[in-house]
């Protein structure tokens, strides 16, 4: 570390190297000589500087560096965390472990990087603000939160930019109270009573006040009375020489009615040798904030139709159950699946699905006022819960009146479709006696449902069915046969060779090459045809039975590739390994011997591990952390990577991302229907993508079908996307072909004959 004596020795006593910055005191060797700087060349006083007086305020070290990455200056707390002996000789290269080259560098766009420190001092987001000086440009290096433990915990995390940030000139600001003028940071010092002393640019900009109007605690006028009160309270609390500080979330409103959210920090500091104060720190948080309730309201919601999706419909459900535990009350739960809806999208083409679709959310939502929840489970699927019901007439009654509702005419030319609805309904009237846990009541009364609707299907459409003892004994019957038949058929469904695979491509989002794929289940019924898995999947999942599907998915994987995806490895133009996602179930994921069989499988036939991407959702971590977290570490000493699926929809994705070793986010596809015609949605899909790559995770965008949605991805450096604008899911040789037509950027023709065929 430079000493006073050594900086007296080379500069004439009055030029000790003071740069008044955010914080801290910027020592270093600067050319005195430098007129750029001669506006933070302080005298000697026996006064510090609003700068220094901010110094303890911050987890921030600061540097100054030339071009070449020449270090020429440091603030007092990067000397105090990087042990700075001498600076004639040190380049900031030796302090980081990355390469930070793009920091200072005068064409780059890139203004924040995650780096690691030398000697095991731990990681740190650096964020470089250029800075124009008679003798160059040269770069402030600010170093956020350097943390040896755990990182990802961390709130102080460097503020990201869109585009170019402007070079700052300090020539143009002789008069200014120094580089806190060029924090992003607001800093204001008050008074041992609260009373405003000082402030540099930032805190006017984000507050909208001017100095006039912060005089004496008209300050606190931004804040509501009960957060001043608050922040006041906890700071008075602040012990002499505590390095405590105080943290709140606050929403500020400006003098005209605006508001935003910021980050306040606060710490008491010496004004004088007699006297203390407090100095605050305001972040805006804002956009984050507002990203963060966005993407949360997207979790819960059906991005179509605006109704609640089966997220939030299961969590109301679960919440219901749990009240209800102490009364003697009824549930009921209306499954809805439209009849005819299937030759609408057919004939008439998706948006005129869509706008049915639309359009009956509405009519169930109005027709619904006394529901509790209403909600989309997915495709034309709706469902409805109602509570505190006293007598099965009033859901006979309600279930009647809505199938009349919702019978529609679909008119295009000559050409007419009739829609209706087949109702399904599963009541529970015995919560206070019921043992079982809240999920498995949740999931029985949603299939109990769904079997009670497949029961009016049969029973002709567009009526409505009960299921269990509410129902007629020949209906009940023939609903239960639906479930028992179904499970019989999959189960005799491999050995009659009625399964199949089918692989949807994921292109590298940079390149335009197809890198990896999804391997999903199909089921070719004999006589009922095709049947979509969500048909299936859930009720074996439910049955315990998806151990042997999964088995021989992997067999099938396995063959598919000695035969046929090999050939991948082998194309010119690809320098990557072929990655497979698989999807495991929570069963699957908490039972070590499938995973072990999984494992046993790939090795018996001399597939790497590093081929195979396992996909998991966030209900699967929520049903038993403890043992996902567990089971992930599993896979990883194995050499699989997991992905964790569907982000957005579950129930707390953001705490996920830093709680398990995943390698791997997908966005749901829900997030990328209107990035085209949202600003919330494309700020929020960004802050998504930038938030996985600064947590080192890649990040595949599910279902893009028009070239708006590729064009946004590809700004932002979303690494891979997949949906029906490259192709849907096809076998294996049709796979390698569009890999091949990737490779000479034929893929939207490819696509066509695709989905054509």
């Amino acid at each position: 570390m430079i000493r006073n004596s050594q900086l007296a020795n080379k500069y004439p006593q009055n030029e000790i190297r003071l740069v008044d910055k955010q914080h801290p005191s910027f020592r270093g060797a600067l050319d005195p000589k430098d007129s750029s700087f001669q506006p933070f060349v302080k005298q000697k006083t026996a006064h510090t500087s609003f700068a220094q007086r901010c110094c303890c305020m911050s987890q921030l070290g600061s540097l100054i560096v030339d071009q070449n990455g020449k270090l020429l200056g440091a603030d007092e707390l990067a000397e105090a965390l990087f042990g700075f002996n001498d600076f004639n000789e040190l380049e900031v290269s030796q302090i980081f472990d990355e390469d930070v080259t793009a920091l200072y560098s005068e064409s780059d766009h890139r203004r924040t990087l995650r780096v690691s420190m030398k000697g095991g001092v731990g990681q740190a987001s650096v964020r470089s603000v250029p800075v124009k000086t008679q003798t160059g440009l040269c770069h402030v290096l600010d170093v956020h939160t350097i943390d040896s433990d755990d990182l990802s915990n961390s709130t102080q995390v460097a503020p990201s930019y869109d585009g170019d940030i402007p070079t700052r000139d300090l020539t143009c600001n002789p008069g200014s109270s120094g580089l806190a003028d060029f924090s992003p940071y607001g800093l204001v010092l008050l008074s041992s009573n609260f009373d405003f002393v000082e402030a540099n640019q930032s805190f006017f900009n984000i507050t909208n006040l001017n100095a006039e109007e912060a005089t004496g605690r008209r300050w606190l006028s931004v804040l509501s009375l009960e957060e001043s009160q608050e922040l006041a309270k906890s700071l008075v609390k602040i012990e002499w020489g505590s390095d405590s500080t105080v943290d709140m979330e606050c929403l500020l409103i400006s003098p005209l009615g605006n508001e935003h959210w910021v980050q306040i920090s606060g710490r008491r500091v010496y004004t004088t040798d007699d006297d203390h104060g407090y100095v605050l720190t305001f972040e805006d948080i804002d956009q984050r904030k507002r990203a963060n309730v966005e993407i949360q309201e997207r979790a819960s919601v059906d991005g179509l139709t605006g109704l609640p999706n089966r997220r939030e419909f299961e969590f109301a459900l679960t919440e219901c159950i749990e009240e209800s535990r102490t009364l003697r009350s009824i549930l009921a739960v209306l499954f809805i699946d439209l009849d005819g809806f299937k030759e609408v999208n057919d004939s008439f083409g998706h948006n005129a699905g869509d706008k049915l679709l639309k359009k009956i959310a509405q009519t169930i939502k109005t027709a619904s006022s006394r529901a509790t929840k209403v909600a989309r489970l997915g495709g034309d699927e709706f469902t409805v819960l109602l509570t505190d019901v006293k007598r099965i007439e009033e859901v006979k009654h309600f279930a009647s009146r809505l199938g009349i509702l919702l019978q529609q005419e679909v008119k295009q030319g000559d050409l007419e479709i009739s829609v209706s609805a087949s109702i399904g309904i599963a009541m529970h009237h015995k919560l206070i006696d019921d043992r079982r846990s809240s999920d498995r009541i949740v999931n029985d009364l949603l299939r109990h449902a769904d079997d009670a609707m497949y029961a009016a299907k049969h029973a002709g459409k567009n009526c409505y069915r009960f299921y269990g003892s509410y129902n007629d004994s020949d209906t009940r019957i023939r609903s239960l046969q639906s479930a028992d038949k179904l499970l019989r058929d999959i189960s005799q469904a491999i050995r009659r060779d009625e399964l199949n695979v089918a692989y949807q491509p994921q292109v590298n989002t940079k390149s335009g090459i197809i890198t990896s794929c999804e391997a999903l289940l199909r089921w070719n019924h004999r006589v009922e045809g095709a049947i979509a898995p969500n048909s299936f999947v859930p009720l074996v999942e439910s049955n315990g039975d998806m151990g042997e599907l999964t088995i021989w998915l992997i067999k099938q994987i396995c063959k598919d590739y000695k035969n046929t995806l090999d050939s991948y490895a082998y194309l010119d133009g690809i320098n990557n390994h072929l990655t497979i996602s698989v999807n495991l179930s929570p069963a699957q994921l908490q039972d070590q011997d499938i995973l072990a069989t999984i494992d046993d499988i790939i090795h018996a036939e001399n597939i790497s591990a590093k081929h195979f991407l396992f996909e998991i959702t966030e209900r699967t971590l929520v049903s038993d952390p403890a043992a996902g977290q567990k089971s992930i570490n599993w896979l990883h000493e194995q050499g699989y990577r997991v992905a964790l699926d569907d982000f957005g929809t579950g129930y707390s994705s953001l705490a996920y991302l830093h709680q398990f070793p995943l390698d791997e986010i997908k966005l749901d596809g829900s997030f990328i229907l209107d990035v085209q015609s949202s600003q919330a949605s494309r700020t929020v899909v960004k802050s998504v993508v930038d938030m996985a790559h600064a947590l080192e995770l890649r990040v595949t965008a599910e279902g893009v079908e028009l070239e708006s949605h590729l064009h946004y991805l590809r700004e932002i450096g979303c690494d891979n996307w997949q949906g029906f604008l490259m192709s849907p899911a096809v076998n294996a040789v049709e796979f390698i072909t569009l890999v091949e037509s990737s490779l000479y950027g034929n893929k939207h023709e490819t696509s066509m004959q695709q989905s054509v065929g």
